[in-house]
């Protein structure tokens, strides 16, 4: 569950539940925050519950880091990708992850539909077909 932070009253009462019932069920729960279930404005009884697991921060990726991830996925797909690639989609496309992913995705589908490898010139077709 994400924004965990932005449960009113009932959103809260809802999830302590929802959390005793997975608990019990031997489920898990997944719950997002900007804070760590300690510093947050959250009902105790609920507070507590989320404290019990593990936590983690999550920082965003680096560019360098972003550009590692979409070699590897690239890499996945058999997609030749080059550095001067990458260099480019992180120049012209969104720099969030969930946008840079699907691009690999729609990368690989356009270079199969048009039988051509991936370059500059249909990377910047793909990029302009996401523009109309």
């Amino acid at each position: 569950m994400d924004n965990v932070e932005r449960l009113d009253e009932s959103g809260q009462i809802a999830l302590f539940n929802h959390f005793n019932r997975l608990k019990m069920a031997g489920g898990k729960l997944l719950t997002t925050a900007p804070q760590p279930p300690a510093h947050l404005a959250l009902r105790e009884d609920l507070r507590t519950r989320l404290g019990s697991g593990l936590i983690y921060r999550l920082l965003p990726l680096s560019d360098a880091e972003k550009a590692a991830a979409l070699a590897a996925q690239a890499k996945e797909r058999a997609l030749k990708l080059t550095p001067e690639s990458i260099d480019y989609l992180m120049r012209h496309a969104p720099r969030d992850m969930r946008t840079l992913s699907m691009l690999i995705v729609a990368l690989d589908q356009y270079t199969l539909e048009q039988k051509r490898p991936v370059s500059l010139p249909l990377l910047r077709e793909l990029l302009n077909m996401d523009a109309v």
